[in-house]
């Protein structure tokens, strides 16, 4: 029995891990402008929410500024961020 439950747990563990699409769902865009251009948001400029792609692109940024988002994703998982 007990070989059986290893078998088994180790299929599944090597299925996740060949798949490499487990935790996908995890990896939302922060904002829309980023769901928008499709993930390619590293070389924007003049936008607070470069922090969570390019945080070197926050010297592009002219005054202060504030970005605030919400993300309600499947399954009960939210996502929030505010960015000053």
């Amino acid at each position: 029995m007990r070989y059986h439950v290893t078998v088994i747990g180790l299929a599944v563990f090597l299925t996740a891990q060949a798949s490499g699409q487990t935790f996908q769902f995890l990896r939302s865009d922060v904002n829309a402008r980023v769901a928008a251009l499709g993930g390619s948001f590293v070389s924007m400029q003049n936008d607070p929410h470069l922090l969570f792609v390019n945080p070197a692109g926050l010297s592009t940024l002219d005054g202060s500024q504030a970005a605030a988002s919400y993300l309600d994703h499947l399954l009960d998982i939210n996502a929030d961020s505010f960015v000053y």
